[in-house]
């Protein structure tokens, strides 16, 4: 599919929100037949108004979800994930090459205010310049872009430029946003609102630009990225997520598996093997790679998340979480860094985007289907190739 640039003529938004098809992202294992489950909303009966983009952490804890207003009638894809629009293309492996020979943006998603039922929306990226296999940036000053869509289109022209600093994204209505970009250098700090509105299909603003910010580093939204690795990830959108709430890495949660409590320790999690445990019993079979082991029962389960794919089972004595800990919701899905917790049935299903593990009384196993089925028939296929 290729990329769609904005010019005045030969553009009609309401037609290409006509033309929506249904994507909806779905888990496997629905918890019941009862219609309309919402599943991490968030709140969408107004507009956001302002949204703030720091450099400094903050809480990734979400809202209880709420149930949104109704879409437009004229929206066929309310439930798309960022991940299935064209800026898929680069989500998957996290780099865009720019503008400058041999220089690519290593990138995550700041903010995603990405609405398909919206005529202009926005996603705001937050990363590093680096050159592959040489310098991927760490260390380098961060530096933000702001990506627009016009409904389900990426808007390629003009291209997204970088600023240093923050930036403060503000809706004024359905076609119009203010970005304040915040650029620090030696001259000291400059703050820069650009107002940028979507009119006859053509994005204007851009000659609100200080002179000296003109030349600032662009996106090269016509260069493929790497090849990425896995199954594509689920995002979400402004209105929508296939998860009920977000909670940080770096500690200790304990969660109900039935009448059982567990931990799972994401303190110590390294994006390969997960370590989750039980101090009061031994819930799940033990699994035979140490032979003396004597028992049939175990209480730490190893669930592997890079090859092998597998989950090992043991006996043994695990630290007591300390202050960094808290207790996961039951009912829910979780989502944990790229791993997700459904605690919606007495078998807890921990997975990410490739591999799946179940987890009960009796029960350590694997699910050999992915999770998350996402269309990528958005992404472009005219790109030109990735040149490292």
């Amino acid at each position: 599919m290729k990329l769609r640039r904005f010019f005045p003529l030969g553009f009609v938004l309401a037609l290409a929100l006509a033309g929506c098809t249904p994507d909806v992202l779905d888990a496997p294992s629905p918890v019941s037949e009862t219609p309309e489950v919402t599943l991490g909303r968030a709140p969408s009966s107004a507009l956001p108004a302002t949204t703030e983009i720091s450099t400094t952490p903050v809480s990734t804890r979400r809202p209880p979800p709420q149930q949104p207003s109704q879409p437009p009638a004229e929206c066929g894809s309310p439930h798309l994930d960022l991940m299935s629009t064209p800026l898929g293309a680069w989500l998957g492996s996290q780099i865009i090459p720019t503008d400058q020979p041999g220089t690519s943006y290593y990138f995550s998603v700041a903010d995603n205010q990405f609405d398909p039922c919206v005529e202009l929306s926005w996603v705001t990226l937050s990363g590093t310049n680096g050159n592959a296999g040489q310098d991927d940036g760490n260390g380098s000053r961060f530096v933000h872009a702001v990506v627009f869509f016009a409904g389900e289109e990426l808007i390629t022209e003009p291209a997204p430029r970088q600023f240093n600093g923050t930036a403060a994204v503000e809706r004024i209505d359905a076609r119009s946003i203010t970005v304040t970009h915040r650029d620090t250098d030696e001259r000291g700090t400059e703050t820069a609102p650009i107002t940028y509105t979507l009119a006859e299909g053509q994005l204007l603003g851009e000659g609100q630009l200080p002179p000296d910010r003109r030349d600032n580093v662009r996106l090269d939204l016509t260069r493929a990225g790497p090849p990425a690795e896995g199954a594509p990830r689920p995002y979400g959108n402004a209105n929508y997520r296939p998860w009920d709430e977000e909670r940080p890495m770096g500690r200790q949660y304990s969660l109900m598996m039935g009448e059982e409590k567990i931990t799972c320790d994401f303190a110590l999690f390294n994006g390969v093997q997960l370590v989750c445990y039980s101090e009061t019993s031994t819930p799940w079979p033990r699994t035979r790679e140490i032979p003396e082991e004597k028992g049939t029962s175990a209480n730490i389960a190893r669930l592997n998340f890079q090859d092998p794919w597998e989950i090992r089972t043991s006996t043994g004595t695990f630290p007591a979480p300390g202050s960094d800990f808290e207790m996961l919701p039951g009912g829910s899905v979780t989502r944990i860094g790229d791993i997700f917790i459904d605690t919606r049935s007495e078998v807890v299903k921990i997975h990410d985007v490739n591999r799946a593990y179940l987890l009960g009384e009796g029960v350590a196993e694997p699910v050999e289907v992915p999770t998350f089925q996402l269309d990528t028939s958005r992404h472009p296929q005219d790109l030109l190739r990735w040149e490292g």
